[in-house]
């Protein structure tokens, strides 16, 4: 017994560390070797199947999505945290959305996932993965056609009331309300945009979530 764990461990010992973000963006546009993914013509090197492959390393590894490890948002795309010119950032969030988060979309689109019961599973280590994700399902899943954020009483009464429970479930693990999360006690201020509701559906949210029973 005592030989199998030794050889084991000499076997794990043995293997290479997976590759990080930077090593794998490089290998696959870095075609000057400056170090740096720094032209348009580089960038147009990186192909849907090269930033699938950067979201599941960045999964691995960080426990997070791609946008979260690089500050490559579609929404502020900060950068930063790859080997990449700054001013590259707003088309790699581009791309990265229109690889990576587009056919999550068409699935979502197609009714291929059941919002609430994907809230109610998933449990990453960082709250602010989470948030982000069910934001950008619940947009897209019931915001009108080309917004940003649900923005109508319409939007928020299309959000069946077991996802609002899932959501509050959530919350509740961490001690807190929904409610409380999204500002909505003693006129607190408006928290709703880390769910992708705005300020204007605040109170369809309130009157929605009393109709759900998750709210006083």
């Amino acid at each position: 017994m005592m030989t199998v764990l030794l050889a084991g461990l000499m076997l794990a010992q043995s293997q290479p560390p997976p590759p990080s973000l930077d090593e794998m963006l490089l290998a696959f546009a870095d075609t000057d070797e400056s170090g740096a993914v720094d032209s348009m013509a580089e960038i147009a090197r990186v192909t849907c199947e090269h930033w699938q492959a950067l979201q599941d390393q960045s999964i691995r590894i960080y426990g997070q999505p791609l946008w979260l490890t690089t500050g490559l948002d579609v929404v502020f795309p900060i950068g930063g945290g790859v080997s990449m010119s700054p001013a590259l950032a707003e088309v790699a969030a581009q791309e990265l959305a229109r690889c990576v988060e587009a056919p999550e979309r068409e699935r979502l689109n197609a009714g291929r996932y059941d919002v609430a019961r994907w809230v109610a599973a998933w449990r990453p280590a960082d709250p602010l993965v989470w948030e982000h994700k069910v934001s950008r399902m619940l947009i897209i899943r019931y915001a009108s056609p080309g917004q940003l954020l649900i923005d109508s009483n319409r939007d928020v009464q299309s959000i069946p009331c077991e996802v609002w429970q899932a959501v509050e479930a959530h919350y509740r693990e961490s001690e807190r309300s929904l409610a409380t999360a999204l500002g909505l006690e003693n006129d607190s201020r408006w928290m709703g945009g880390r769910l992708g509701l705005s300020s204007s559906v605040r109170a369809a949210v309130h009157d929605r979530l009393r109709q759900c029973g998750v709210a006083d």
